[in-house]
């Protein structure tokens, strides 16, 4: 069994996608990230792929929420999508320039098998601590096969909660809040490292983070 070492995992609050406010300083640019690193946060990240194959940081699935098109990441070039965005949309290989000080979890969808080699061939060259989260199994497993010294995560949300047992060799779990009760969490926590997601506010925060072993916030700027 291969030894990881899983400290950074608990050692500051994870920002999605950086500290932005999405009006001034929008998420997942080099100035959202930027924040985080200047004050020596960690960072968690969803990587998508677009239409011509480049791996970028992206939260969505579609443009609609941010660009306001219906276009699907997957069916769009890379040159189009900043074409369309008011931002310039920020690439993984760029992304791993900036941040080898701070600790990073990036979350991976279940794609096709180019998606995942395109990640693993820049983050193998990645000097950061880093993890890999994915709610998707095989993803995991596939994670755990080809890449066994990667700290991995399974991510729980409403869809896939009753899993919460099955494929014990990954190293945590990320889980949303509202899913279990915190006596569970504090029991369960003693075998793996568990992050709670879905943090909103402030209140939230200070109630759950002697519960969880970290914390994954969703960002904003005052």
């Amino acid at each position: 069994m291969i030894n990881k070492d899983l400290t950074f995992l608990k050692e500051s609050p994870f920002f999605i996608g950086g500290i932005y406010d999405n009006t001034k300083v929008y998420e997942n640019t080099i100035t959202a990230i930027n924040n985080v690193i200047k004050n020596n946060y960690s960072l968690y990240i969803k990587l998508k792929m677009t239409e011509d194959n480049v791996i970028i940081c992206y939260l969505d699935d579609d443009l609609s929420r941010l660009l306001h098109v219906e276009d699907e990441v997957k069916k769009v070039t890379y040159e189009n999508m900043n074409y369309i965005a008011k931002f310039p949309v920020l690439k993984l290989s760029d992304l791993v320039n900036i941040t080898k000080d701070i600790p990073v979890l990036f979350e991976l969808d279940k794609n096709v098998l180019e998606y995942k080699l395109l990640i693993m061939d820049i983050l193998t060259q990645y000097e950061g601590r880093y993890g890999i989260v994915s709610k998707d199994m095989d993803t995991l497993k596939w994670m755990n096969k080809n890449y066994p010294k990667v700290v991995t995560g399974y991510k729980i949300e409403k869809d896939n909660m009753h899993r919460f047992h099955i494929f014990k060799r990954y190293d945590f779990h990320v889980v949303d809040i509202n899913l279990y009760n915190d006596k569970f969490i504090k029991k369960e926590k003693e075998n793996k490292p568990i992050l709670g997601i879905n943090i909103l506010d402030d209140t939230t925060y200070e109630l759950k983070q002697n519960i969880y072993s970290n914390l994954i916030v969703n960002s904003k700027l005052d």
